[in-house]
């Protein structure tokens, strides 16, 4: 992925201050990139992500 969007990490390595044109690896674009090149698996699990806003309601 790096060496395919190049561009795309350096700009989002080098900036001092995230924006919203950086690219997030780890949590939106990897698990992107693997389904719609068939690299990953698809699975049916649930999850929840716990953020401060919705912690309260369980």
């Amino acid at each position: 992925m790096e060496h395919e969007y190049s561009t795309a990490f350096k700009t989002t390595r080098y900036a001092k201050l995230r924006s919203e044109t950086d690219i997030n690896v780890t949590s939106f674009f990897y698990h992107h990139y693997s389904f719609v090149n068939g690299t990953s698996v698809k699975s049916d699990l649930t999850g929840m992500i716990v953020r401060p806003e919705n912690i309260s309601h369980y």
